[in-house]
């Protein structure tokens, strides 16, 4: 990197790493307001946050890298509540987180960006101690998610699944304890799980049209008439039912005729 750098936070945007805040004294001097970019083959320095800081924390949710926390002045003091976002180009003020915080972990599951542990003032407001609240950004506004069982101070946070663990605990800067003390043996896993954000129903297939439906019958052809006035199909049934007459009328004939002529032939046999 151009600036050697510690007590730094680092997140990608665009395919691009980037190296935020931090201080390059390592007796907890100034902090810094430098941000410097990484493409994978070389740095450049880019637009600097509003706000120097060191122990804080980044995120990337919602194509938006989110600085947040930290301190201005050495030991943690005083304790940043200020969030400031960067698009790529330039830097902008959005919500502050309800706690101020020194040294947290970010995560981000499910598009949300979570601020977790670090270290809070105590009641005197003198000493920063560490704290298990997590709070939660939409994009718009904060709110207090569920507490962890266990304190912490920069844990390390990793995602998998739908779930986003925290590692790491916390034995130093706590009342009665000595700055630098050993950190407890013991690691400590949190898992914190977040309801995934509801999907919307797949889209029912699409049916081709159905036929209109007829309403009503075609109408029949007018019936035409001659010039007696009568609708052609009575003429055509009338026509019929002489025609029917006309044949039982010939075959009565025939009946009588050949009855006749066998009379006449039976008398002249006699």
């Amino acid at each position: 990197m151009p600036t050697a750098r510690w007590l730094l936070a680092a997140g990608v945007l665009n395919g691009l790493l980037y190296a935020v805040g931090g201080s390059s004294d390592p007796s907890y001097g100034t902090p810094l307001a430098s941000v410097e970019a990484f493409d994978g083959s070389s740095w450049q320095s880019v637009a600097s946050m509003p706000t120097a800081r060191m122990g804080l924390a980044v995120g990337v949710a919602g194509g938006t890298l989110y600085a947040f926390g930290g301190a201005t002045m050495a030991l943690g003091y005083p304790q940043m509540d200020n969030v400031e976002a960067f698009d790529g180009s330039s830097w902008s003020t959005v919500a502050p987180m309800p706690t101020a915080r020194y040294m947290p972990a970010a995560g981000v599951l499910n598009g949300i960006l979570f601020a977790i542990g670090g270290r809070v003032a105590d009641a005197s407001g003198s000493n920063p101690i560490p704290t298990a609240s997590v709070e939660a950004f939409n994009g718009i506004a904060w709110q207090s998610f569920d507490s962890m069982p266990t304190m912490v101070h920069y844990p390390a946070v990793a995602v998998g699944g739908e779930m986003l663990y925290v590692l790491g605990d916390e034995a130093v800067a706590i009342p009665g304890a000595t700055e630098g003390a050993t950190l407890s043996g013991n690691m400590t896993i949190q898992a914190l799980a977040v309801p995934s954000p509801p999907r919307a129903p797949p889209p029912a297939p699409t049916l081709p049209p159905s036929p209109p439906l007829l309403t009503s019958l075609p109408p029949s052809p007018p019936l035409t008439e001659d010039s007696s006035g009568l609708p052609a199909g009575a003429i055509i049934g009338i026509a019929v039912g002489a025609g029917v007459l006309v044949i039982g009328a010939f075959c009565i004939l025939v009946y009588c005729m050949r009855s006749s002529g066998s009379k006449e032939n039976n008398k002249v046999s006699a």
